[in-house]
């Protein structure tokens, strides 16, 4: 990577309220439209708007940035009647979804204001200026500001020396932010092994000594942040950090590296790398599986059908883990399918007779079903090879 000092000229204080003003010219190609045009319309209505964040980091480090967000000083109402196609979203605190397509939308938040310094954050709608809110984001390396209007970057937290020297370091006290925000640990960790970068060792010490915060925050909450820690290129990756880290206990308390894991979490990477779709009830089915299989061994009280069982089983084993991660209704059914299936794959019957196999293949889970027995039988269970490949065979 050439170095991001030799990129960008000389730093110097701006008229824009003092603030440290580094005049350079990112290329416009690796920006979304849709972000330009949102920050053209504010500064025509009277409003400062900036690119922030990571995918300025991104365009740094020749990195393709997925999301493009904006930072202004203008409040979600009046966002919202600038740009009609929008809504406001969140409790915590509300920003504004600017809607283009579908599944396309650019997120644009106001200036936050100081944070409180003596408790977790609960309620977070209150508004500030663009120093203010450098202050409010968790990592210096997600904390530049971009006019792309003026072809200036706002650096008020060092970001650009921290990139260079690819340094994990929190703005502020490790420990406060962390207590305020137990979430920010898992992103330390991301994106510590996203980009490579080390965690200062004022963090790493941090993290050790706060990770027990994390048994407060929701469940519904780490849901999403497990998205984002296991669908990507470097999933296998992350989840050993956050087990040499001692944090993994803290979303999934049953997990334990295994051999299934690690082959799941690379396959994953790898379906990402080449654009393929990757499924969070995939990984989840992966995870708990284990505990599955614990808990189906457990003696049983009076006789029952043995579907029952397993049902049963099932039930608890998401019922255990939703306690600590939420699993949305539709995903924790395709896991259930999921390990369901593993018999109907497994029965040679149904391998040997041309009508069970064919309304197997049609059945809605199995194609998860059947790149779960793969990984089975790539892992811990060598002797399942044979029906693998004779589903495998079928298919074609």
């Amino acid at each position: 990577m050439m170095s991001v000092a030799r990129k960008i000229s000389k730093k110097f204080f701006g008229k824009n309220n003092n603030l440290p003003v580094i005049e350079k010219q990112l290329n416009h190609k690796l920006i979304d439209k849709n972000a330009i045009n949102i920050i053209k319309t504010l500064n025509i209505k009277g409003f400062d708007a900036y690119l922030v964040g990571g995918c300025i980091r991104d365009i740094l480090l020749g990195v393709k940035s997925k999301d493009f967000d904006i930072a202004t000083n203008a409040t979600p109402k009046q966002i919202h009647k600038i740009f009609k196609r929008s809504r406001i979203i969140g409790r915590r605190f509300q920003i504004v979804h600017i809607l283009f397509g579908r599944n396309d939308f650019i997120e644009v938040a106001t200036f936050r204001d100081a944070e409180n310094n003596t408790k977790m954050i609960k309620n977070d709608n209150t508004f500030g200026d663009i120093k203010t809110d450098a202050k409010r984001r968790d990592l210096t390396i997600n904390a530049l500001y971009y006019n792309p209007l003026k072809g200036q970057i706002i650096d008020l937290e060092n970001s650009l020396q921290d990139i260079e020297n690819k340094k994990i370091q929190l703005i502020g006290d490790a420990n406060l932010r962390f207590s305020q925000d137990p979430v920010r640990i898992l992103r330390a960790i991301r994106f510590s092994v996203k980009l490579d970068f080390k965690i200062n060792s004022e963090v790493k010490k941090a993290i050790f000594e706060n990770k027990h915060l994390l048994k407060n925050i929701p469940a519904a909450r780490f849901f999403e942040e497990s998205l984002k820690l296991f669908h990507n290129t470097k999933s296998y990756q992350t989840f050993d950090a956050l087990n040499q880290f001692g944090v993994l206990q803290y979303l999934f308390p049953s997990v334990k590296d295994n051999g299934l894991i690690k082959i799941a979490l690379k396959n994953t990477a790898d379906r990402i790398k080449k654009n393929q779709g990757v499924s969070p009830a995939f990984v989840f089915a992966i995870f708990l599986y284990d505990d599955y299989l614990r808990i189906l061994a457990k003696p049983q009280k009076g006789k029952k059908p043995h579907n029952i069982i397993k049902e049963d089983a099932a039930n608890k084993t998401i019922i255990n883990q939703v306690k600590f991660v939420s699993i949305p209704k539709f995903i924790s059914e395709k896991v259930k399918n999921t390990w369901k299936l593993q018999d109907r794959l497994l029965d040679e019957k149904n391998q040997e007779n041309p009508d069970l196999t064919k309304k197997i293949l049609q059945s809605r889970d199995f194609r998860m079903a059947y790149d779960f027995l793969v990984m089975l039988s790539n892992s811990t269970n060598p002797e399942l090879k044979e029906a693998a490949d004779f589903w495998k065979k079928i298919q074609k």
